[in-house]
């Protein structure tokens, strides 16, 4: 079997359906008449980081089960996540530009979460999980340490794209301070 030094998230496609290709067929009506037609997909050239989270998510519930981690495994997949969150990405949304979505690093922080979680149990061992908790709580603010930009806050009632925000919004972060055992 052959073991990747770097996971990638096309490494996952089914075997046989060439990755990236797509068709137009603007002969043919789509849903509800939209236009142009296309087959295929081109989800190879896209990244998508909340993926991390499921896919470590999955890691954690298996050895919940009983199994047994690879040890490398999980420790590369925390590792690339570490070093990409910060980037902008595709999203579940997909479009053709990327962007830096709020629901990929959440994706991001429950993949590290659950890494430094499963490094408690003894199932990834090493000295990778003071990284891991360092860049899970630098998810919560979008900024590493060299970065020298302020965070910067909206003006109270606001969301940052200047819109008011619902009176039910209390300015939380939707994470938990501490990591659940």
């Amino acid at each position: 079997m052959h073991r990747l030094d770097r996971p990638r998230a096309e490494d996952l496609l089914p075997a046989g359906r060439p990755a990236g290709q797509h068709r137009t067929a603007a002969d043919r009506p789509g849903y509800r008449g939209s236009r142009p037609v296309r087959s295929g997909n081109s989800a190879a050239d896209w990244t998508q980081l909340g993926t991390f989270g499921h896919l470590l998510d999955a890691v954690g519930r298996y050895v919940d089960a009983g199994h047994v981690l690879d040890p490398r495994t999980g420790r590369l997949l925390a590792d690339r996540c570490c070093d990409d969150w910060p980037g902008a990405d595709s999203g579940i949304w997909e479009p053709a530009e990327n962007r830096q979505y709020t629901q990929s690093k959440m994706g991001c922080w429950a993949a590290l979460d659950r890494a430094v979680r499963l490094h408690e149990k003894g199932q990834i061992p090493g000295n990778h999980a003071d990284r891991w908790r360092n860049e899970r709580d630098r998810t919560r603010t979008g900024r590493r340490p060299a970065d020298p930009r302020p965070h910067r806050q909206p003006p109270s009632g606001h969301s940052a794209a200047g819109t008011r925000r619902p009176s039910s919004w209390t300015g939380r972060s939707p994470w938990p301070t501490t990591s659940a055992s």
